[in-house]
């Protein structure tokens, strides 16, 4: 397991999720389950794709693979690569940003989510999934 990338997590849980969907399990866990998902896709983006120059752009590069904001992944990744995420991918980002910490721990800011909304952020992080999965092969087809 020492040698999973971000897509192995990404996909594993993503897997996980369906299959609790499948059983007709739900619950919170799915609102940061999807962030985590949308999250560790995204961020295999940025480590093949963004190729630093400096030790800076290293270092930079090194704080963003680090923060849980779907946002600022997205922002990087566009700003530092020529790719671009589609409108549907970027509005499934949006949606379920912010809910790795509402959806975990207890707080101010903390929120239950019913079953129709489990169900909305498990095809937020499928369709971001197809997205990412889409990128790559186009990537990898451009290499051939």
């Amino acid at each position: 397991m020492g040698d999973m990338s971000y897509y192995d997590y990404a996909h594993a849980d993503l897997t996980f999720l369906r299959e609790a969907a499948d059983a007709g399990i739900w619950g919170i866990a799915y609102g940061y389950m999807s962030q985590s998902i949308c999250e560790r896709f995204l961020k295999e983006l940025v480590e093949q794709y963004v190729i630093p120059q400096t030790i800076e752009e290293s270092a930079v590069k090194g704080t963003i693979l680090h923060t849980h904001n779907l946002r600022v992944l997205v922002k990087y990744l566009e700003k530092q690569t020529d790719i671009l995420l589609s409108r549907q991918a970027k509005n499934d980002i949006n949606t379920v940003n912010g809910l790795y910490f509402t959806t975990r721990y207890p707080g101010d800011d903390s929120m239950d989510i019913e079953e129709d909304e489990a169900y909305e952020f498990l095809g937020c992080a499928e369709r971001v999934a197809d997205e990412v999965n889409r990128i790559i092969k186009e990537r990898n087809k451009d290499r051939d």
